[in-house]
């Protein structure tokens, strides 16, 4: 619920935490309910709105931000899958 924001790291970084032997990963999200918004983290301006059946796609796998709502604080994914792989 909002509000939300994680950050997502460039996706060669989540390829030791995938099965088998991917050479590269696109990254996509899928909006399935509300709005939110994503961005390109190294540019702000790349900012879209999106609404609920719209996705958004990272082909070249680039960190980014995404969210709903305004908050200083973010989830950083790549942190987090750190966490639970470590366990």
């Amino acid at each position: 619920t909002c509000p939300w924001r994680f950050r997502s790291p460039r996706s060669n970084a989540l390829l030791p935490y995938l099965p088998g032997r991917a050479g590269h990963v696109i990254l996509y999200h899928l909006v399935t309910s509300g709005k939110a918004w994503a961005c390109l983290e190294k540019d702000p301006r790349s900012r879209v709105e999106l609404d609920a059946g719209q996705a958004v796609i990272f082909p070249h796998g680039d960190p980014h931000h995404m969210g709903h709502g305004s908050t200083a604080d973010f989830v950083d994914d790549e942190k987090q899958l750190r966490g639970i792989f470590a366990q």
